[in-house]
């Protein structure tokens, strides 16, 4: 039983011999059942003598660099050493094996084992800061950052660092660097601080300005982009009324970024505004209602005005008066004054007696009144009725002796005849219960100078009108208070159409064409003979002796007797002037006075073979008793003239005879 313990001891050794110090061929051991011959060889071996030979661990600290293990002492001769799981470079603990080798003459030597053990390294960081730092509100980001050079591999994060707006914040500076090698770096920690600075006013302006007072409040302004967050108030801004005034702007800071900062201030200047008023002289209708007239430009805001002498209703002539209170907006505006004229308008239109018949009148839009016959004549019985006096007419309010005194002397319009009008009627009152009707066909000369006158539309005087052309046409008021007009010639098929436009009442016809030629027994034309260049040139057309040949009409009323203190007492109407031509063969040349129902005429004037009282007679501006031959110049005080007379009748013995210069005056003097 002993010698089987023994040979288990010596069996075991052997194989533990055989694991631990393998034959250099590589043999890790023997064949099987040779357990007890190695035992027995083991024993009889000598075993090599390593006193003084150790293998002690040890400890270094991570650098990077390989790390090793080694005996200590000097093996016995023929002994060699080796390593296993020796030479590490990372930190960590590593058991290293020394496996011995020897000749085949000694006994195996058993491995020695020793720990090596490799620590982590501390990171040098005595050359690396992280400092505090303040900073002024600037709208950008601040930062802070680590000062000084990191070791080789190690990079630094930071945790709440790039802040904008004013504040303290608490800044963590995270290294990392080679974790299995070195021991953790410790976070550093500072304080990041954003002070409020003032608000930057660099950029911004706030000047004053200077407006003109107009009713509407005027405004200083802050020019220029406020930073983000910052806002502007006003204090005596927005004013009205003309004045200085000193404008605060305050900034606030609503962000919590800024330190207040003192207000800017600017002068606002508002002038006093100035206002020329126009006011002209107007003409009202009457229609028994008061009338007022005002400026023709617009009263500014808050500017008042007060008329005087507006509200009136009776027709007439009146002066108003706008004056304008003392306002502190405006500049003391003066008083003008205008004249208001109240008139007798008139009203055109269709009767309604006549709509049996197909007579109809249309009002257009561009103010033309269209009238329409469709008869073939004349509407005789119906217009033989003072209250039913024609199918189209004016009305107005008053009788004649108005009308004179207020300026409402004639109808005047403008008129045209289209094709199918083969003639016109005009009907007139010569007073308040008589009246007479004139037709007037197209191939006749018209009656101009009575109650009647027509004119183109260059202001000349015509005796004859054409279809489809307008012409103005003047109707005297005689004493009645409406006249009548309507066209003839009508049919169904095509009615006589006339239109009528800007009806209106006037004091006068045109006074550069009054007095005039009419047509008389006889022609006349412009004068080229030498010496007679652009007279009237009077060529007689019988053989009477003397004859009536051209008529000159004034413009007053056949019915008005009285000349005294009338019409023809005013200034530009109290002498009738012109030149005229006599020669041998002329045996006699006066100017006769005619009057309307007069069998003979009123008064012989500027006799070849006489003289009148009431007429003077000028050869080259010195007056003579008798007509010499050549030019003579008549003058004839027209108040002094018979009662009641229309017109003058040239009448002249002998051919021809020239007129020049045929005109009103207000004096006889030449």
């Amino acid at each position: 039983m002993k010698r089987l313990t023994v040979l288990s001891a010596l069996a075991a050794l052997s194989l533990l011999a055989s694991c631990v110090a393998p034959s250099p061929e590589g043999s890790s051991s023997r064949e099987e059942g040779t357990s007890s011959s190695l035992a027995e060889e083991s024993t009889s071996l000598p075993s090599y003598d390593l006193t003084g030979v150790s293998f002690p661990g040890k400890t270094f600290v991570y650098d990077g660099e390989p790390h090793s293990l080694s005996i200590e002492g000097t093996p016995p001769e023929g002994v060699t050493v080796t390593y296993e799981n020796n030479g590490k470079v990372d930190a960590g603990s590593y058991e290293v094996v020394a496996l011995f080798s020897g000749d085949a003459s000694h006994a195996p030597i058993p491995a020695m084992r020793a720990t090596l053990t490799i620590s982590k390294a501390t990171y040098d960081l005595s050359g690396v800061s992280f400092d505090s730092k303040t900073f002024a509100y600037d709208g950008e980001p601040h930062s802070l950052s680590i000062e000084g050079t990191l070791p080789e591999g190690v990079s630094v994060t930071y945790e709440n660092n790039r802040q904008v707006a004013a504040g303290t914040y608490e800044v963590v500076a995270h290294f990392k660097g080679d974790e299995k090698n070195h021991e953790a770096i410790p976070d550093k920690m500072a304080t990041l601080t954003i002070s409020k600075a003032p608000i930057p006013l660099e950029g911004l302006s706030f000047t004053g300005d200077s407006f003109v007072y107009d009713g509407t409040p005027k405004f200083l302004k802050v020019e220029g982009a406020l930073p983000e967050g910052v806002t502007v108030t006003y204090e005596n801004n927005g004013k009205v009324d003309a004045g200085t005034y000193e404008v605060i702007a305050h900034f606030e800071d609503r962000s919590g970024n800024y330190l207040p900062v003192d207000p800017l201030k600017a002068t606002l200047t508002i002038a006093k505004a100035t206002f020329v008023p126009v006011f002209e002289d107007q003409t009202v209708d009457y229609d028994g209602t008061p009338k007022s007239i005002a400026l023709s430009n617009a009263l500014p805001r808050g500017l008042e005005v007060v008329y005087e002498g507006n509200g009136q209703s009776l027709p007439g002539t009146y002066a108003v008066t706008a004056s304008f209170p003392e306002n502190p907006n405006f500049e003391p505006v003066e008083s003008v004054s205008a004249t208001m004229t109240i008139r007798y308008g008139t009203h055109v239109y269709a009767r309604d007696d006549f709509a049996s018949k197909g007579v109809s009148v249309t009002y257009g839009n561009d103010g033309v009144i269209t009238y329409s016959n469709p008869t073939s004549g004349a509407l005789s019985g119906e217009n033989q009725n003072w209250g039913e006096s024609g199918a189209f007419f004016y009305e107005t309010t008053l009788g004649y002796s108005t009308f004179a005194q207020s300026g409402c002397r004639y109808l005047k319009f403008d008129v045209l005849f289209e094709d199918s009008v083969s003639s016109f009627n005009l009907r007139f009152g010569s007073g308040l219960t008589e009246f007479y009707v004139l037709e007037v066909p197209f191939d006749a000369p018209l009656p101009n100078g009575r109650q009647i006158n027509f004119f183109d539309a260059s202001g000349k005087r015509v005796d004859r009108v054409s279809h489809n052309v307008y012409y103005t046409m003047y109707i005297e008021i005689t004493g009645a208070n409406m006249n009548a007009f309507w066209t003839n010639g009508g049919s169904s098929a095509s009615p006589a159409i006339a239109k009528i436009k800007n009806a209106e009442c006037v004091k006068d016809i045109p006074t550069s064409v009054a007095p005039y030629f009419k047509a008389g027994a006889g022609t006349v034309e412009i004068a080229t003979e030498e010496g007679k260049e652009g007279a009237f040139k009077l060529t007689k057309t019988d053989n009477s002796a003397v004859v009536n040949f051209l008529g000159i009409t004034h413009t007053q009323s056949p019915d008005v007797n009285e000349f005294t203190g009338g019409f023809f007492d005013s200034d530009d109407y109290r002498y009738l002037i012109f030149d005229y031509y006599v020669d041998s063969s002329n045996s006699a040349w006066y100017v006769e006075a005619k009057g309307q129902g007069y069998a003979s005429p009123l008064g012989r004037y500027c006799d070849k073979n006489s003289t009148a009282p009431d007429a003077k007679i000028y050869v080259d501006g010195e007056e003579v008793a008798t007509m010499q031959d050549g030019w003579n110049t008549c003058v004839v005080d027209l108040p002094h003239v018979g009662g009641g007379w229309t017109d003058f009748d040239f009448s002249i013995g002998g051919d021809v005879a020239y007129i020049r210069n045929l005109r009103y005056a207000k004096t006889g003097a030449l």
